[in-house]
């Protein structure tokens, strides 16, 4: 019994720490180029697969201690336990997050007239899944479902080429890649890079000088690949414009 339960146990660390490790490289070889998306995520689900496993086999390596005289609280059980339900607490935090908001890969604050890509037009056409205009009739209303207060009208009293300019430092306090900064035009274009998987996002910011003096600022970010975003793109342009915001007072 006792050399039973201690099978389980190695099994259990061995599944346990092949399951995260599977998860890490899953995110780490898309951003690298080693295998497409699509492949990443069939790592990580089997990645996941082996850590539940594991979790389940510490589990019944536990059950196991008391009759064949080990000790319950095993560090390797534990660490395969807390390893295990890490790996599939993460995984299912994002997933979760998918279902909650499950908003298209494509966000604008002006669903009527979205800003347009100038300067990402190349690099979209060339690596891009996902189409280069604004997918109106499949976004918007998951959108205004998900994120309603996202259309509402942002000014500033500030002209518009002053407002791109500090709009360009915010994008680089984000951490974003600056494409473009164009304040005669109006324009701002960036790309933000998912940590994990290592997704390009693009970004546009348009201001526009109003009848009253003021400047309309409207953003869009679209994702280069993936039809679903869990809500990503809306929040990241709700972060931008309350950054750009404060700056402005």
């Amino acid at each position: 019994m006792k050399n039973v339960q201690q099978v389980l146990v190695a099994l259990a660390l061995v599944l346990a720490l092949a399951g995260l490790i599977g998860a890490i490289i899953s995110g780490f070889g898309t951003r690298l180029g080693l295998w497409e998306f699509g492949s990443g995520f069939s790592v990580l689900k089997w990645s996941v697969y082996a850590a539940i496993a594991g979790v389940v086999l510490a589990l019944a390596g536990a059950v196991l201690a008391v009759p064949a005289g080990a000790r319950l609280l095993d560090t390797r059980l534990l660490a395969a336990a807390i390893v295990g339900l890490a790996v599939f607490g993460i995984t299912y935090s994002f997933a979760h997050q998918f279902k909650k908001t499950p908003t298209v890969a494509d966000a604008s604050t002006n669903i009527e007239d979205p800003p347009v890509f100038v300067a990402l037009i190349p690099v979209r056409v060339e690596t891009a899944k996902n189409p280069l205009a604004y997918r109106r009739d499949e976004a918007a209303d998951l959108q205004q479902r998900y994120f309603p207060d996202l259309t509402e009208v942002v000014e500033f009293d500030q002209p518009p080429a002053e407002v791109i300019r500090l709009a360009a430092t915010v994008a680089e306090e984000m951490g974003f890649e600056i494409i473009d900064v164009a304040p005669r035009e109006g324009r701002l274009e960036a790309t933000d890079t998912t940590f994990w998987y290592g997704f390009k996002d693009d970004i546009v910011v348009r201001a526009r000088p109003q009848a009253d003096g003021k400047t309309r600022v409207d953003v869009r970010s679209a994702s280069r690949v993936g039809y679903l975003d869990g809500g990503l793109n809306a929040r990241r342009i709700q972060e931008f414009l309350q950054k750009l915001a404060a700056e402005m007072n």
